[in-house]
């Protein structure tokens, strides 16, 4: 899974691997991206890849169904 550290989305994004996305935040109409890289360095991150997307997606899902079951 890759992750760009770059705003330019015209281009190909030049991404760098990642581990996982560690919280989402909205900066005005951005989604940004708390992104753990494999090196252990965080950073914020506007873009990410679909995949990476998809996985923190389906995680946050199943920590809702886990509180909602207690």
């Amino acid at each position: 899974m890759a992750v760009t550290v770059t705003s330019n989305k015209s281009d190909v994004p030049d991404c760098e691997p990642a581990v996982k996305v560690l919280k989402q935040r909205k900066n005005g109409n951005i989604t940004e991206y708390l992104v753990l890289f494999r090196d252990g360095s965080r950073h914020w991150c506007d873009y990410i890849t679909p995949a990476l997307s998809d996985y923190y997606q389906k995680t946050k899902q199943r920590q809702r169904n886990k509180k909602r079951s207690r």
